[in-house]
């Protein structure tokens, strides 16, 4: 009789929990997805004389994502962090130390998480959980920059410095003892 008793309250548990697992992938329905309908070369378009004033033309940007590993992401910037040369983290990429000054942090986007590094002497003043369009090659430890644009601000732009060729790979910084890179 007890075992009676117990069963219609443990079905009742049951679907109490399943109800409440069923929440989680509610809750993502809720919200639209962040860059849904998001069109890059639109926004490039848009900034298309602040590119142009830094040396990357229409033709110039389209003509390097027609090369293999090129590629422009949108997403959100997390955790940017400037480093010196040999300067960084142990383990953690994109902040590991490496031998060129560089601005490294994660974008989260439709394209899902990418480590991203810009390489330049002085840091991009990038801020944290801002959007931005990053123009670069994929690589296979991390996403190697050649520009990144956020969106929200107009006429502002970070280019890797010093520049390299606009094909996939990206020829990395040599610095030498007295921190001049090339």
């Amino acid at each position: 009789t007890s075992t009676r008793r117990e069963f219609p309250n443990a079905i009742l548990i049951l679907l109490f929990l399943i109800g409440i697992g069923a929440l989680i992938p509610l809750s993502e329905m809720l919200h639209p997805e962040r860059y849904r309908g998001f069109d890059i070369s639109q926004a490039l378009a848009e900034r298309e004389q602040t590119l142009t004033d830094v040396g990357l033309t229409p033709h110039t940007i389209s003509a390097f994502l027609q090369t293999n590993d090129a590629n422009a992401l949108v997403g959100r910037v997390l955790y940017p962090r400037f480093y010196n040369i040999n300067e960084g983290e142990v383990f953690f990429y994109p902040y590991v130390e490496m031998g060129f000054p560089r601005t490294a942090f994660l974008l989260i986007g439709p394209q899902g998480e990418q480590k991203v590094i810009l390489p330049g002497n002085l840091p991009a003043n990038i801020s944290h959980a801002s959007d931005a369009i990053v123009l670069g090659c994929s690589g296979e430890l991390y996403f190697d920059a050649i520009a990144v644009i956020p969106l929200n601000e107009q006429n502002v732009i970070y280019t890797r410095t010093p520049p390299s060729e606009l094909t996939c790979p990206l020829r990395q910084p040599v610095c030498n003892d007295n921190r001049v890179c090339r």
